[in-house]
C-alpha cells in the first residue's frame, strides 16, 4: 500500500506556492466554463495547465465507455510525457466547474525544464510516473486490428513499441476481434486477408494516441 500511495503522490503532487507563483510568471491565465473541452486527446503541441480555481478531469476515451483517470484541484497540473515529445495527446480533458488555470506553452514549459532543476524535476518525474501508471491501467490507446504472423502488422507493433505509443491489439481471428470491427464498421475483404494496406490502426476520436 506504501508504495501504491507513493506512486501516485510521484505522478500527481500539488505544488507549493512558489512553484506556482514562477509558473505563473512564465504563463497566461485561461478561464472555462464548466464542462469545457481543455484539450482533447489526439491534439499536439499542448499547453501544460496549472489549476488555479476549480478542477480539470483527465479522461480516457480511447475505449467505448470513458473514464476519468484523474481530477487535477488547486495547485495540481496536467500532462505526462507527450507534452516533451510532441507527440499526440492520449487523453481529453475538461473543466468542472468554473475552472481558472495557468496555461504554460510548450516554448515556456522548455525553459521550466532547462532552467528550473528543482521544479524540472517535479515535472518530469510526475509526467513519466502517469504514463507508467496509465498503461499499467488497462488504457486501450490505439486499437490495431490485424492477424498473428502478419508482418506488416509487426512492423507497426514494434513502431508502436519503439516510439511509446500506447496501442491495443486486436487479433481478427478471433471471435471477439471480429466482433469489434464490426462494432466499427470496419469492413475485412476475406477471412484470410486485408485490404492492400496490411493490418489496420483504428485512429478514430477515441482512439487516436
Amino acid at each position: 500500500m506504501a508504495n501504491v500511495n507513493l506512486e501516485h503522490h510521484l505522478a500527481f503532487p500539488r505544488l507549493g506556492q512558489a512553484d506556482v507563483e514562477r509558473l505563473a510568471g512564465m504563463a497566461k491565465l485561461c478561464s472555462f466554463e464548466d464542462g469545457a473541452t481543455v484539450f482533447q486527446a489526439g491534439q499536439r503541441g499542448l499547453s501544460l495547465y496549472v489549476v488555479e480555481s476549480g478542477e480539470i478531469a483527465i479522461v480516457d476515451e480511447s475505449s467505448e465507455v470513458s473514464k476519468t483517470i484523474v481530477v487535477h484541484g488547486p495547485g495540481e497540473f496536467t500532462g505526462d510525457v507527450s507534452l516533451l515529445t510532441d507527440r499526440p495527446s492520449v487523453v481529453s480533458a475538461y473543466a468542472r466547474g468554473a475552472c481558472r488555470a495557468y496555461c504554460v506553452s510548450p516554448g515556456e514549459l522548455r525553459r521550466v525544464i532547462q532552467e528550473i532543476p528543482d521544479l524540472s524535476d517535479k515535472l518530469l518525474e510526475a509526467f513519466q510516473t502517469r504514463r507508467i501508471m496509465l498503461e499499467r491501467s488497462g488504457f486501450v490507446g490505439v486499437r490495431l486490428f490485424g492477424s498473428l504472423g502478419d508482418p506488416e502488422l509487426t512492423a507497426i507493433r514494434e513502431f508502436f513499441d519503439k516510439n511509446k505509443v500506447p496501442h491495443t491489439w486486436i487479433d481478427v481471428d478471433e471471435a471477439a476481434g471480429r466482433a469489434a470491427m464490426e462494432s466499427l464498421g470496419i469492413v475485412r475483404i476475406s477471412c484470410h486477408s486485408w485490404p492492400a494496406t496490411g493490418a489496420r490502426a483504428r485512429l478514430g476520436p477515441r482512439s487516436l494516441a
